[in-house]
Formats: C-alpha cells, sequence, structure tokens
C-alpha cells in the first residue's frame, strides 16, 4: 500500500465512524422533560452508531437503576434539541437541577458521569 491508499482508507474509516453523529432529521422528541422539573435531570445526547455512546450505555443503565432522571436523546432523532444544548460530540452528557443547566461531561468517562450525578444529587 502506498500513502495514498493508506490516506484514503483512513478517510473513509473516519467517515464511517463518525457519520451517524449529528444527523439530516430535524424532529424534536416532545415527550423529553428536563425543563420545569424539580430536582436534577440527566439529559444523555447519544447515537446508536456511536461507539463511545455503546460504550457509555452501563454506566446509564447503572444510574437509572439508582433511580437517576435519565433521558436519553438520539441526536439523529432530535437535531434541534442538540443544537439548542450545542452538543457537537457524542456522547454527551448534560446535568439540569432545577430547570437550569449546572453541568456536563463531553465523551467517555464513565467515572465522571457517576461522579457529577452523585453531586447534583
Amino acid at each position: 500500500m502506498n500513502l495514498t491508499t493508506i490516506i484514503k482508507l483512513l478517510i473513509v474509516i473516519s467517515i464511517i465512524l463518525f457519520s451517524g453523529c449529528i444527523g439530516e432529521n430535524n424532529n424534536i422528541n416532545t415527550n423529553i422533560k428536563y425543563n420545569n422539573e424539580k430536582g436534577l435531570t440527566i439529559l444523555v445526547f447519544e447515537s446508536d452508531l456511536c461507539a463511545y455512546c455503546k460504550a457509555l450505555k452501563p454506566t446509564i443503565e447503572k444510574l437509572k437503576e439508582e433511580g437517576y432522571n435519565i433521558e436519553e436523546i438520539d441526536v439523529n432523532k432530535n437535531k434541534d434539541l442538540a443544537e439548542k444544548f450545542g452538543v457537537r460530540y457524542l456522547p454527551t452528557v448534560i446535568y439540569i437541577k432545577d430547570g437550569k443547566v449546572i453541568d456536563y461531561v463531553i465523551g467517555l468517562k464513565p467515572e465522571e458521569v457517576i461522579e457529577k450525578a452523585k453531586k447534583y444529587k
């Protein structure tokens, strides 16, 4: 393989890995409740095609089992909501308390996601 072929292969692999992060569909899921909730709500922006999002799933499920109010948001189906919250990278976890954004975690950082959830509960 020559250098040109390797570069083209890397570009194709990058496109495949990141193509599902933000889709074209602008429909907002109106069942997502975060704005007027009392207490802590955790929004998890994710995509089915995002490997890091899939790797974070067990952490999110654990927090749900512990009673945290978590809304999982597929950015491919909720592009407008992702844009509203300034989501550029996946996964993005946003912590909202009493209707206000108080913190966030970007990327695959399960320990930090748990730590901040416990901090703000």
